[in-house]
């Protein structure tokens, strides 16, 4: 059953992703025609600044969820309705705070941007301000769906509001050119969204009492306390490393450039969040299987899941550097284009993150928090201080190593140290090993691409990117094979496939 909900939830997710990119970057591509790179920029510096007010949920979420997966295999209800009605009381304190921390920081906004030709500038913010408050005072039931794996039942909901949003705000930029009218759309779609979602999730756990009298044991308290604690200073770091990009850009370079840059971003956040589904698809699988407490099992498992990661992030990396700068220009413009070192970075700060995915899938599932809290933080200060540094002499490039710097230094060596001497009980030696192998794989094949691809002239059209992109995907495809053939992982994955087929064979 945990493998059936896995497989459910990583596929129904990842429908809801390649709906939700094509119609995104469809909206994105008229947005850029109908309003322009300042726009662009101010919708990015808001999104970022806006997030570090989320800071205020100080890891709540994850706290929560690691605490109902046990009571959710008891069937504990009295356990399950408390800790829900906790989680409502604490989103709504937060749904508030950011609503009162934003307008209170309001006169400050003119720091990070020059909003001398930006329309209803401020009107604008306090929409994306109320936006982002409404999350809180609405979607906290999620958290039960999605840590009784059967996030997949509400997925239809979501593909449903991403069509009805991104088609709506097409047709009305096409139309009225009005940044408002386009916030507006996704407000309201969203409200709806959420509001349908909250009462399918009271009829289908209407034996949960979400406004609960019965209060926590103090143990379990405790333990909620211990994890959040732990939780706000990897908040933190986490929004330092992802969300001052923006606001530092915007602030030493020049909205435009934000605006350019946010094309950039969005392709790899929506690759991310693909490789995101596969992993948070199993989270609370992974968190049953450490319940049960064969560390052998567990560690296999990881390998396989680490190695499915390494294939698909290669791949994306290797496909994002050949195409990412002809695909921008095809989509919006010579405008757009960032030079090819940028380029470059981007595509190793993807890989980094990406690759850590199934190290912080594991960590979660296991609710272990204390023993990396710092980690963040000091990942983030590293890059903010490098950022900084850089920024003033080299621009865009100089923001960009500070994040890959910061990763390099810090994040990779040290987290999948924590798992292995925690979870797994076990030597981190070999999975560093085959960190090294894995990037000099993938160093070595795009070398050998840049190679093979310079002696094929190829105009920029859309016909000439997607077969390129075949040619990469045929050339990755047999490297990678060759490379990962004889290792565990592959033997594993390659029965598994011929079961698969074998049944099939067996349904016709």
């Amino acid at each position: 059953m945990r493998t059936k909900f896995s497989t459910l939830n990583i596929m129904t997710n990842l429908l809801v992703l390649i709906v939700q990119t094509v119609l995104s970057f469809a909206v994105r591509i008229v947005f850029t025609k109908t309003l322009g790179q300042d726009y662009l920029g101010v919708e990015s510096v808001f999104v970022n600044l806006i997030s570090m007010f989320s800071l205020a949920e100080l890891g709540i979420t994850l706290s929560i969820s690691f605490s109902l997966y046990k009571p959710l295999a008891e069937n504990d209800v009295k356990k399950i309705s408390s800790l829900m009605t906790l989680y409502k009381k604490i989103y709504q304190i937060v749904g508030i705070f950011i609503l009162i921390v934003g307008l209170l920081i309001m006169p400050f906004l003119t720091h990070f941007i020059d909003n001398t030709n930006i329309a209803n500038f401020y009107v604008i913010y306090i929409l994306y301000l109320i936006d982002s408050a409404m999350t809180y005072l609405i979607t906290y039931k999620e958290v039960l769906i999605i840590a009784d794996q059967k996030n997949f039942k509400i997925n239809k909901y979501n593909i449903m509001a991403i069509f009805s949003t991104n088609i709506l705000q097409i047709i009305f930029l096409y139309i009225t050119k009005n940044f408002l009218i386009y916030i507006l759309i996704k407000i309201l779609v969203q409200s709806l969204q959420r509001i349908i979602i909250n009462k399918y999730i009271s009829k289908v756990y209407k034996h949960i009492d979400f406004n609960s009298k019965e209060k926590l044991e103090k143990k379990e308290m405790n333990i909620i306390k211990k994890n959040v604690k732990s939780m706000f200073t990897q908040k933190i770091g986490n929004y330092l490393l992802n969300g001052t990009d923006s606001l530092i850009i915007s602030k030493f370079v020049g909205i435009g450039v934000v605006g350019i840059y946010s094309n950039f971003l969005s392709i790899t956040t929506i690759l991310k969040s693909v490789v995101n589904s596969i992993t948070s698809g199993i989270t609370a699988s992974f968190g049953n299987l450490i319940a049960k407490g064969d560390t052998k099992i567990q560690e296999n498992v990881f390998n396989i899941m680490d190695f499915i990661v390494f294939g698909i992030t290669s791949f994306m990396v290797l496909e994002l550097y050949f195409l990412l700068n002809p695909f921008v220009l095809i989509c919006f413009g010579e405008n757009y284009v960032i030079d090819n070192s940028c380029i470059i970075v981007i595509c190793m700060n993807f890989y980094f993150a990406s690759m850590l995915l199934p190290v912080e899938t594991v960590k979660s599932a296991a609710g272990i928090y204390e023993k990396d809290k710092y980690i963040p933080l000091i990942q983030a200060v590293i890059n903010l201080i490098i950022s900084i540094l850089l920024v003033k002499a080299i621009g865009l490039l100089g923001v960009l190593l500070g994040t890959m710097i910061s990763y390099i230094v810090i994040t990779i060596w040290i987290r999948p140290l924590i798992i292995y001497k925690n979870i797994f009980k076990s030597s981190v030696s070999s999975y560093y090993i085959k960190y090294i192998c894995k990037l000099l794989f993938l160093t070595s094949t795009g070398f050998l691409l840049t190679l093979l691809l310079s002696k094929i002239p190829m105009e920029n059209n859309i016909f000439n990117l997607i077969g390129k992109g075949i040619m990469i995907a045929i050339l990755y495809s047999t490297l990678f094979i060759i490379f990962t053939f004889k290792t565990k992982e592959f033997q594993y994955i390659k029965e598994e496939g011929k079961k698969i087929i074998k049944k099939q064979e067996k349904c016709k």
